[in-house]
This record gives structure tokens, sequence and C-alpha cells, in this order.
């Protein structure tokens, strides 16, 4: 009698540690894509604020452009933990384009908004 009860209690066991391996593995998923998101979005921040650095060349369309990229590093701290949030939830991927594509969309929301706001 007591054979039969560890054959149960053992696929029991088997089966609780298959149900709940794939909640482990999304836990850790997520906890690699918000490192990574992190990770990508400081990367931009860079690059924006390296672009920024044009802000005092003569040339006014390279102003122009400077100033959008201090305005865009300004947004990705502001944001920044929102939107790995927001990333790991919508589930984008770890491809380069689709994540600067999501990026630049709630940026540039975000400034058409402030410009509605400028001139109703």
């Amino acid at each position: 009698m007591g054979t039969p009860k560890i054959i149960i209690f053992l696929i029991i066991s088997f089966l609780a540690l298959l149900w709940a391996s794939p909640t482990v593995s999304q836990s850790t998923s997520a906890t690699k894509l918000t490192t990574f998101y992190g990770a990508f979005i400081d990367e931009c921040i860079s690059r924006c604020e390296s672009k920024g650095s044009m802000r005092d060349s003569k040339l006014g369309n390279i102003r122009r452009e400077a100033a959008k990229h201090n305005l865009k590093a300004d947004f990705l701290k502001r944001h920044k933990a929102q939107l790995v949030e927001e990333l790991v939830a919508k589930d984008i991927g770890t491809k380069d384009y689709k994540i600067h594509y999501y990026l630049n969309n709630k940026f540039f929301n975000e400034v058409k908004l402030a410009m509605n706001i400028q001139h109703p």
C-alpha cells in the first residue's frame, strides 16, 4: 500500500513542477527584458545627448536637430521606467527597429500633444 502512494505523490510533485516552471521562466524573461530595455534606452539617451551637443552650430537646421535630440533625451530620462514597463507589457521584442519605432512614436506623440496645448 505504501508504494502506490509514493508513486502518486511523485507524479503529483512532477506535475506541480511542470506547471510552475513557465511562471518562473516568464518572470526571469521579464527581468532580462527589463534590463535589456533599460540599457537600450540609456544608449538612446547617450546618442541623443551626443547629437544635442551640436546646439551651438552656425547652421540653423543642425541647431533644430540638436534641439530635437535634447528634447528626446529629456523625454527618455523622464519616462524611462514607464517606457520599460510598456515595452515589456506590449511584448515589443528585442529588434532595434521595433524598439526605436515605439520610442519615437511615444516621443512624437508627446511633442504633438504639447503643441496642441500651446496652440489650441
